[in-house]
């Protein structure tokens, strides 16, 4: 099988960047056509940059679509118990200022049936100290994430579920998650009433149920610190269900109170 990507695909969502320690400048959510446009030109530079496209399906070469070791340790290995080779990517999912998702469909190796994941990248054409900040987020994420999923293996509280890793290979690392559609920015973009008090209950107790989790189901407990729509991923529609995303920025808990503010600036607390 062979690997293949489409680069020219409309994106269905898009992620805002997250401010670390020290960052100054300010975004709010817009619910409006902006992100759209946005996604657009997302695309068109992907397009016209060849450095950044061109690496995906390096990332994923023919190591990942055989199951036995690579002979060549510059490919990247998949590290995981819920999903195995062959693995196909398939498009872009979103695009933020420091990393990328993609589709990929695996096989899942409980039920050797195809398995729906994304594939979570950094982007290679940042800047030395952009790309050294960003590698160590991800590498936060995934060990968050698969810290949690140890104490939830069967995935029933409303976190993004955690699918493996590809192992890191010439700095180059790989967080495979549950495959989710959208979020709830995009979500709510794409409705053409007003959400009910239904709904928006609906949401605020999976969200505080994925929290208190956090807090209380897992050791140490982990807060978040980058709570937003853009992070709060839709995994089914009818009925809605929303997962938590993004552990980029999360940390451990009890965490000694720090003079800067660390998340997404408009909604960090005081």
């Amino acid at each position: 099988m062979s690997l293949s990507i489409d680069t020219n695909s409309p994106t269905i969502g898009t992620k805002r960047g997250a401010f670390e320690e020290g960052a100054s400048s300010i975004e709010r959510p817009r619910f409006n056509n902006k992100i759209q446009k946005t996604a657009s030109k997302i695309i068109t530079a992907l397009n016209e940059d060849h450095r950044v496209s061109s690496e995906i399906p390096t990332l994923v070469k023919h190591s990942l679509q055989d199951k036995r070791a690579p002979k060549d340790d510059a490919f990247p290995k998949l590290n995981s118990e819920k999903v195995q080779p062959p693995l196909k990517m398939s498009r872009l999912f979103s695009s933020g200022n420091f990393g990328e998702v993609y589709y990929l469909n695996a096989q899942s190796i409980s039920s050797r049936t195809e398995s729906l994941c994304d594939l979570k990248i950094v982007k290679n054409s940042l800047n030395p100290a952009a790309l050294q900040s960003s590698r160590a987020q991800l590498e936060n994420e995934i060990e968050k994430l698969s810290r949690i999923s140890s104490f939830d293996p069967d995935e029933r509280i409303p976190i993004v579920g955690f699918r493996g890793v590809l192992e890191p290979s010439h700095g180059v690392v790989g967080l495979l998650m549950e495959r989710c559609s959208t979020d709830l920015i995009e979500y709510f973009n794409k409705q053409t009433t007003r959400p009910t008090f239904q709904l928006i209950s609906s949401i605020a107790r999976q969200s505080i149920e994925g929290l208190s989790f956090l807090e209380n189901g897992v050791k140490p407990p982990i807060v978040h610190l980058d709570i937003k729509l853009e992070n709060l991923l839709v995994s089914s529609l009818n009925p809605l269900k929303v997962k938590i995303a993004d552990f980029g920025l999360a940390t451990d808990s009890p965490q000694p109170a720090g003079l800067n503010p660390r998340g997404t600036i408009a909604l960090v607390s005081p």
